[in-house]
């Protein structure tokens, strides 16, 4: 079971290049301890997620990222990053820590895209897994018309709403994003997803979409 520790942090005015920097150094710090799939991820298209850095880094299950957790608070170059942005002069508004868990769906997986899309839900009491099929379903339809590396993750220790259902496809650019998109509105199969998700007997009630955009080469 795969999981996804993400950091979200909300620059402030002033400040997104210094927050780039310490996302910068901290990947570097993570790549040493092992961390797989390091992504640092800007909102582009969004209302409250405008602009926020996301960092994120996988690891195989629960307690390899635990163990990874316990290793890196550890190490004094992390710690002195982590002082930077808490410390009086940080470049951050605001932050956040969680970790999601993948779901499995044994879809196949390529190389990351620039741009990742994300579709965050919130399944109806009592109709779990009939979320997770209609993700599938809907996946379906968008990796047809060019999504790839559709992944569905639960979020975890989160505070709030732990019940959230995230969903993640990429994309080559916008231009190609906005073309799958197109080609999924006007598909019999993309009309039905989306007819499903505004009917009363949708199995998931949405929360937020948003688009990122990457930040730093991998």
């Amino acid at each position: 079971m795969t999981v996804v520790s993400v950091f979200i942090g909300q620059p402030k005015p002033g400040r997104h290049d210094d927050v780039m920097a310490i996302n910068d150094k901290s990947r570097k710090v993570l790549e040493r301890h092992g961390a797989k799939n390091i992504r640092i991820l800007v909102g582009a298209v969004s209302a409250a997620a405008y602009g926020s850095v996301i960092n994120s880094s996988e690891y195989d299950d629960l307690e390899a990222w635990g163990a990874f957790y316990d290793e890196v608070m550890a190490d004094d170059e992390l710690l002195t990053i982590m002082h930077q942005a808490m410390g009086a002069d940080t470049p951050f508004l605001t932050q956040s820590m969680q970790y999601v868990t993948e779901i499995p769906l044994g879809r196949t997986r390529g190389p990351n895209g620039k741009i990742v899309a994300t579709y965050v839900s919130t399944p109806v009491p009592g109709r779990y897994e009939a979320a997770i099929a209609f993700a599938n379903q809907a996946y379906d339809g968008l990796e047809r018309v060019g999504a790839r590396n559709c992944r569905l993750f639960t979020q975890q220790a989160s505070g709030v709403q732990p019940e959230l259902l995230v969903s993640t496809m990429d994309f080559d650019n916008m231009r190609a994003y906005g073309k799958a998109l197109e080609a999924f509105l006007l598909d019999p199969a993309g009309q039905s997803v989306i007819a499903t998700t505004q009917s009363s007997d949708a199995p998931v009630r949405a929360f937020t979409s948003e688009v990122y955009t990457e930040a730093l080469p991998q």
